[in-house]
């Protein structure tokens, strides 16, 4: 469940990948490319993309609903003098 104090969750963005159109391999597929880094709308751009074209319309809100569930909050130099970054989960 969605609470306004920790953002989305991982269910809640699979919920919303359903909502336009993901089958469960193009859930696989977005969840890879973004743990990876890599720019969701890469797949969605390809002519050969297997998403639907909802999905692929969607794709800039939903890279942006997948980039708040790890923003960072806050920065903190250690000691060391490494950086250490605290996230929101």
């Amino acid at each position: 469940m969605n609470t306004p104090s920790r953002g989305p969750s991982i269910e809640d963005l699979r919920g919303e990948l359903r909502a336009v159109g993901a089958r469960p391999l193009h859930e696989t597929l977005m969840l890879r490319a973004w743990v990876r880094g890599l720019p969701l709308a890469q797949y969605g751009a390809r002519p050969d993309s297997p998403f639907p074209k909802a999905l692929r319309a969607a794709l800039p809100a939903l890279n942006a609903r997948f980039a708040a569930l790890t923003a960072v909050r806050s920065e903190h130099v250690g000691a060391d003098g490494a950086t250490r970054a605290s996230r929101r989960w």
